[in-house]
């Protein structure tokens, strides 16, 4: 007599889930380990839910899962896809087939998300170095720094200058004054 064995796979980012079905006594192992053992309880709750959905079935069928690959959750992800997807072809039971997808697409269908590949001059897929439209201006002064350039003597402090001229009109007075009393005493 041929035993009746159904292979089928369940992926999560980079975690990947091989479950085998067969006809036996309800036993559900995870790594050759039983799935009411399996740690952390969060993945737990996530891989019973298609034994729960399935329940009038678990009697009936024995699971063994192998899993490699990701991190806890993506390893729960890609087992209860393993585990559905082998039920469904196991039993052939369209009324199955329907309370997963009612449940949970992911049941059924692995998720295709994958990490974006990292992108040069910055630290990951999309962060970057913080660019800097300043270089050496002071207080965004830029467009002010040309307007006195008359003399070497004037150009050394122009920034602080047209800092307080900005600010001060009568200043600005008092200073054109002054320059021009300069240029005229050469």
């Amino acid at each position: 007599m041929v035993k009746k064995v159904v292979n089928t796979s369940g992926k999560r980012k980079t975690a990947v889930a091989r479950a085998s079905v067969q006809k036996g006594t309800g036993l559900v192992r995870i790594n050759k380990i039983p799935v009411e053992l399996y740690e952390p309880e969060i993945s737990r709750w996530k891989i019973m839910e298609p034994l729960k959905i399935a329940s009038s079935h678990m009697d009936k069928i024995n699971v063994d899962v192998n899993v490699k690959g990701g991190g806890f959750m993506s390893q729960a992800s890609a087992i209860r896809t393993a585990i559905a997807k082998g039920l469904v072809d196991f039993t052939g039971d369209p009324s199955l087939k329907i309370a997963f997808l009612d449940k949970d697409r992911s049941l059924l269908v692995s998720d295709s998300r994958r990490k974006e590949p990292k992108k040069p001059l910055g630290r990951g897929a999309r962060k970057k170095r913080q660019k800097s439209y300043r270089w050496d201006v002071p207080e965004g002064n830029a467009h002010r720094l040309t307007v006195f350039e008359t003399t070497p003597e004037l150009t050394e402090h122009t920034w602080q200058i047209n800092k307080l001229l900005s600010e001060n009109e009568k200043l600005k007075e008092l200073y054109e004054k002054t320059k021009m009393d300069k240029l005229e005493s050469r």
